[in-house]
């Protein structure tokens, strides 16, 4: 008996065994199809973003993913990035709805719908002291707050000379940052330019790069980033009469907000921002900036003569800790919020040799996501107000391949035209 019961047993273990090992085998055949079929459901998703009532393209939009990817839209509303087939895209815009679509009812082109405000409560204040100390104080805080938040960052830089596209860079940095970019490491660039001949002279930019460093915020009553007078500075009243908009929503998606506007004074000489800021009305959180900067000169390279050089800018930030209601939508501001920089884009304007310069630049905020296959920044590579990131490129090397899987922002008609064009003449290097 005792030996049936011991075979009896064996068998029962034997069995458990094999079922075990069912189990098992089933379990690597449904995650491997699980796998294939997660991957084969993704696809690029591509889209047009306009203003619903103009028809004029949105750009520099926001676009997320709820798969986890993300990206903006081009200087020409456009956009392009893979996702997962059964996520929604969200596509936001300051002062529009915000609109959710499923991936697979997004159309060519997306309307985006100008918010709409009771009129009744839009009104110009003659004196935004009060409000803007608010603003201030709060802006301040929370860049001290979060200004070791660190992230990676795409930027495109495009120059032309007398309507030539003469010079056209991409890079990847890493940097330190909140509420501005003043700090950065280059991790991987590429550079491509026309070489200047007897007969035609291209204008060169060594260091426009620092027009996406521009600090809204100062903390202290210095005079800001590479000594530009930035509006949301504890001493603002020393250089700036503000004056603003309140503006109240009746979409839950679009938040009531405070547009404040910056003048700068008639006495300051210094370059300084003059700029509209875009306030979430629960929160004082920064929606958006934009505006002139004022007072810079560009030097001649070839007659030494000076130059006014026009910069227009625009950035957009996103709110980072706060939570919502589900039902109202209303933001709950959190003690450990803070605004970050989304997007900055910069179209400055000037004279060489008598013709027409032009520039055109996006940085745009990747987030923590590693890049380059590189974890840690060369620390050598840190660029400055007076950095050539042309120089900076050449410690580089530069990978076709890398760059060819790398678009990050949708290239616009021209930018597409000129990159093939360059490197169809074998002009990209990393500026040996």
């Amino acid at each position: 008996m005792r030996y049936l019961r011991y075979v009896e047993a064996e068998r029962i273990e034997i069995r458990v065994c094999c079922m075990n090992c069912m189990v098992r085998f089933l379990f690597i055949m449904f995650w491997l199809a699980g796998t294939l079929s997660v991957s084969g459901q993704m696809r690029t998703v591509e889209a047009r973003v306009i203003d619903g009532k103009t028809g004029n393209p949105l750009g520099y939009a926001n676009v997320y993913a709820t798969s986890g990817q993300g990206t903006i839209t081009n200087a020409d509303g456009d956009f392009r990035f893979v996702a997962a087939d059964t996520a929604h895209v969200r596509i936001s815009f300051v002062g529009y709805e915000t609109v959710n679509l499923p991936v697979s009812r997004l159309q060519p082109v997306v309307k985006l719908r100008p918010a709409t405000y009771d009129i009744a409560e839009v009104t110009i204040l003659p004196s935004g002291d009060r409000l803007a100390r608010r603003v201030v104080k709060k802006a301040v805080k929370e860049f001290r707050r979060s200004r070791k938040v660190q992230g990676n960052y795409f930027y495109r830089q495009v120059t032309q000379t007398d309507s030539v596209c003469n010079e056209y860079i991409e890079a990847f940095f890493w940097g330190r940052t909140s509420f501005c970019f003043p700090t950065a490491y280059l991790l991987e660039g590429r550079y491509a330019g026309l070489p200047s001949d007897s007969l035609t002279r291209y204008q060169y930019v060594t260091n426009y790069f620092t027009l996406s460093q521009l600090a809204v915020v100062t903390p202290d009553i210095g005079a800001g980033m590479h000594g530009i007078i930035s509006p949301l500075r504890e001493n603002f009243e020393r250089y700036y009469k503000v004056t603003y908009n309140t503006l109240r929503s009746t979409s839950p998606t679009t938040p009531d907000c405070y547009v404040l506007y910056f003048e700068p004074l008639p006495i300051v000489s210094s370059p300084i921002l003059q700029a509209v800021v875009y306030v979430d009305m629960k929160t004082l959180g920064l929606l958006r900036c934009e505006g002139n900067l004022l007072g810079l000169t560009m030097q001649d390279i070839v007659t030494g003569e000076e130059h006014d050089f026009v910069a227009h800018f625009t950035i957009n930030f996103r709110r980072v800790g706060d939570r919502f209601d589900p039902k109202t939508h209303d933001a709950l501001n959190s003690r450990q919020s803070y605004s970050e920089l989304t997007t900055v884009s910069a179209h400055a304007t000037t004279t060489f040799i008598g013709r027409p310069v032009s520039l055109h630049s996006v940085l745009y905020n990747l987030g923590e996501n590693e890049l380059a296959g590189r974890t840690q920044p060369d620390f050598s590579l840190e660029i400055g107000e007076q950095t050539d990131l042309k120089t900076a490129i050449s410690h580089t090397d530069y990978n076709p391949d890398f760059w060819q899987k790398n678009e990050i922002v949708r290239r616009t008609e021209l930018e597409e035209s000129v990159l093939h064009m360059m490197e169809g003449h074998g002009l990209f290097s990393n500026y040996k």
